[in-house]
């Protein structure tokens, strides 16, 4: 149902709105730091794709924070808590 939603043909903006705000599916999942996204206290890198990405992760100040590798500019992060 995440999938669907963020293969839907609409703006990058538009689907990570949806799926902060209203949900995908039946069920309304939402993709919500520290209620349905929880860090997993592990040092992570992550790295996107080609086109946009929506990227959940730890402050990489802090100590065991996650490396974001290749965050564009118009690409959204999302702080876990």
């Amino acid at each position: 149902m995440i999938l669907a939603a963020w293969n839907l043909d609409a703006s990058y903006e538009t689907r990570v709105e949806l799926l902060k705000t209203t949900g995908a599916g039946p069920s309304q999942l939402k993709l919500v730091s520290g209620n349905t996204v929880f860090r997993d206290l592990h040092l992570d890198q992550l790295f996107g794709d080609s086109g946009l990405d929506w990227f959940f992760a730890t402050d990489s100040a802090t100590t065991g924070g996650d490396l974001v590798q290749d965050q564009g500019l118009d690409e959204f992060l999302t702080p876990l808590i």
